[in-house]
Parts: structure tokens; sequence; C-alpha cells
């Protein structure tokens, strides 16, 4: 029963991971005060199997849906010196058949970064600080015909944390060639509490779009990979209902997302991404899409 409540809290909590290098790694360029971007996605995934702990991949039995609808957004404050950034999931609907299904509000992330350099290239420095506002028990009611307890499906791990980041970006927009590109890579340290794991996490992605083209030059194909690093080892007194087992979890995650603006920096997005190299998360891909809007 332990590797179950363990197995199913991991897999609920933590993959809405997989999409984020793309928005986390824009926090290099730090805006102007008053201008941001902002944007809203809807996560998809469904798979019968996952990584267990070996990174073995192991039947769940019965197929699992996670639905996501998430925010992300940034606005500058002090022009270079200081931008706040804020993400969280607005619902989140987990459902295992035959063992229950739970839905509501997930956590939230509050950032603040500072520009450090300009020039050749951006980098900046930020502080996450994650609220664990989703609920980490959801699932665990007792079941009333059998006195026994269901499968967890939280929407949080139950616990407050930071990350310290370092972002770096440049942006490549030149006469002499057809195509415009970007870079960008983020990489943190997630401080945990609740005796969870600290872990090491990281993205990049590479930004390509072709120039003075109708169409074309507003769409932007954009390939990315992630990875999460769990590290040392977790409180044999973590619960698996409070923490959510988000300290299990370890990936390496290629992905894609396509961006096309519409109007006036309204635009629309669209991915998938997957798992390999994997402990404690489901081994299917996930889809994503979702409306942005960035102000100057």
């Amino acid at each position: 029963m332990a590797d179950e409540l363990r197995r199913c809290a991991g897999l609920a909590c933590l993959i809405g991971l997989l999409l984020c290098p793309v928005s986390a790694a824009a926090q290099a360029w730090v805006p102007q005060q008053g201008a941001g971007y902002a944007e809203l996605t809807y996560r998809h995934l469904q798979g019968g199997s996952y990584y267990d702990d070996n990174g073995d991949i192991q039947s769940l039995g019965t197929p699992y849906t996670q639905q996501i609808v998430s925010f992300w957004g940034k606005v500058g404050v002090v022009p270079r010196w200081l931008m706040v950034t804020a993400q969280g999931d607005i619902f989140r609907h987990n459902n295992i058949e035959t063992r229950g299904t739970t839905r509501g509000v997930g956590d939230m992330q509050l950032g603040f970064w500072s520009g450090l350099l300009d020039e050749p290239f951006r980098i900046s420095a930020g502080m996450e600080f994650g609220f664990p506002t989703g609920d980490a028990d959801a699932g665990l009611e007792a079941d009333q015909s059998t006195g026994s307890s269901r499968q967890p499906l939280p929407n949080g791990d139950g616990e407050f944390d930071i990350t310290f980041s370092l972002a770096t970006g440049v942006s490549i927009d030149t006469e002499n060639w057809p195509l415009a590109h970007f870079w960008k890579t983020t990489a943190g340290y997630q401080l945990q509490t609740e005796g969870a794991r600290d872990a090491i996490t990281w993205g990049t992605s590479f930004g390509i779009r072709v120039r003075d083209v109708p169409v074309l030059e507003r769409i932007w194909i954009i390939p990315h990979i992630s990875g999460r690093h769990a590290l040392g080892s977790g409180s044999p007194d973590s619960a698996p209902a409070i923490t959510g087992l988000s300290d299990s979890t370890s990936y390496l995650s290629p992905g894609f997302t396509v961006t096309a603006d519409i109007y006036e920096g309204l635009g629309v997005k669209g991915g998938m991404g997957s798992a390999f190299q994997a402990r404690n998360i489901v081994a299917s891909a996930s889809w994503t899409v979702g409306v942005f809007y960035d102000w100057q």
C-alpha cells in the first residue's frame, strides 16, 4: 500500500513541470517598468505506465489522466533591477479509472528577479517562493464501505519551498541571415521543507523564426529540454499525503513549442513534452495549448 501511495502522489503532483522551461527561461529578460508578459495554458496527459524508483517502466494497471489550467506571467517593476513573476495551477483534475477523481486549485509561486548583465548576453538572478495552496490530502478520504483509504491524487505537494535560480539568454537577429534566433537557459536549486529532498532543476531552449516573410515571421519554433535531479534521501517521516513525494521525482524532458503572434502582442501557442531517464513519473507524452499577451 505504501508503494502505491508513493507512486500515485508523485505522479499527480509533478507532470505539470514537463513543459515549464520555455516560460521559465524567459526570466533572463527583465522587462522595462510596466512592461510584461502573461499566458494561460491547458495541459493534458494520459498514460497507463510509469517510471518506478529504479527508472524501469511499470504498468499502472489502469489509465491515469491529468488536466491542468495554469498561468504564468512577469512584469517589470524597476528597469533592469526588479521583475516580479507569478505562476500557478488555477485548476487541476486527476483521475485514475476505478480509483477516483480529484479536482481543485494547485500550488502557486511568486518570484523576484534582478538583471545582472545586459551585454553581450543577458544574465539574471532570482528567488521564487512556492506556496502549498493545493490540497495535498485530496483523494485520501476514507472509503466508508471498507474503512480503507483511497489512492492519493493530490493537487499540491503540501510544502513551502524556495528556488534560487540563474537565467541567461541571447537574441540573434541580423539582416545578413534569413532566420532570427534566441537561446535561453535557466538553472535552479530548490530548497524544500517538510523533510522533502532538495533538487536541482534546469531547462534550455532554442528559438527559430523566419525573418521578413509574411505570416512565417510571426511564428517561433522552439525545441527545448529540461531536467530535475533529486538530491540526498528523503525523511522517513515524510508522509506521501503531505509532501506529494515531489522530492522523489527525477527526469530529463525533451519537447517543443510553437508560438504564433496574432495581433499586437496577443498570440497562441502549443507544444508537446515527454520524459526519459526518469523516476516516479508517468511514461507518456503530454501536450499543451494556450494564449499569451506580451505588452511593452
